[in-house]
């Protein structure tokens, strides 16, 4: 594990708080842990904003969980849960720190989908239950793209080994974050939209039937898409600093971001 004086200069460094940077140090020690253990590496595909973070844009905006797409169904939400807990001994065996799953905080939505809470003790040695890493695991997903198994960012002194993660692909990123839109109304969201389209210059006309075909089984109507994101413009606008302020240093203009999401909303 760390000292406390390693995470304090890499927050310094990147203008967020302490223990934004020691619950990117724990996340980054459990994909390293996923990477060694056979079933979770072969099973699950990272997704979600924090995969842009450590598998594509190194300097990108910091997250607050794990997101994971599960393509072995006959993988059981009780072996995801062994599973894990042999993370976690691995982990206190090569960083010294303390994990657990909060028992109370295990969801299987109707989907079988699973949501879990891991708490840790780590660098900053705060007490057990005071600091959480959430973690979502879809079934039944469908991938319009292939999955690429790339490079994942380490950034620690004592993550000293290379390693890979079978991950979405950018395109699949970006389908993803236009099915989101449509549902909840998170401001990661419609940045990491605008990240896509505007800065790295991904054309939404070249993936519009991936869209239809994602939004359709997620149960929305594409061709709403338009409506139901500018419907939210008051809501991204209300939340956009309190929201996103902790996980970017240089957090850009809300007017200036959702002018530039406009662009992409109509094909």
């Amino acid at each position: 594990m760390i000292e406390p004086k390693e995470i304090n200069k890499i927050a310094a460094t990147n203008r967020v708080s302490d223990r934004q940077i020691e619950k990117d140090y724990v996340l980054s020690w459990v994909l390293f842990s996923i990477s060694k253990n056979n079933i979770l590496n072969n099973a699950l595909i990272f997704k979600g904003g924090t995969v842009l973070k450590k598998a594509y844009f190194e300097d990108y905006r910091y997250s607050e969980d794990l997101d994971f797409t599960l393509i072995n169904e006959s993988v059981t939400n009780e072996q995801i849960l062994t599973e894990f807990n042999k993370l976690f001994d691995f982990i206190k065996e090569e960083a010294n720190m303390d994990m657990r799953i909060d028992p109370k905080k295990w969801t299987i939505h109707d989907t079988g989908s699973l949501q879990f809470y891991i708490d840790y003790v780590a660098s900053l040695q705060g007490n057990m239950g005071s600091r959480d890493l959430k973690i979502d695991i879809t079934r039944g997903e469908i991938l319009e793209t292939d999955v690429e198994r790339r490079n994942i960012y380490r950034n620690y002194s004592d993550l000293e080994e290379d390693f890979k993660l079978q991950c979405y692909s950018l395109a699949e990123i970006l389908i993803e974050k236009m099915t989101a839109l449509m549902g909840r109304t998170e401001p990661r969201d419609l940045y990491d939209f605008w990240y896509l389209t505007e800065v790295e210059r991904l054309d939404v006309a070249e993936h519009i039937s991936s869209f239809n075909n994602k939004a359709e089984h997620k149960k929305h109507d594409p061709k709403k898409f338009m409506d139901k994101v500018l419907s939210k413009e008051v809501a991204f606008k209300r939340d956009w600093e309190r929201k996103l302020a902790s996980q970017i240093h240089d957090i850009p203009e809300y007017a200036e971001v959702f002018r530039g999401a406009k662009r992409h909303l109509k094909f």
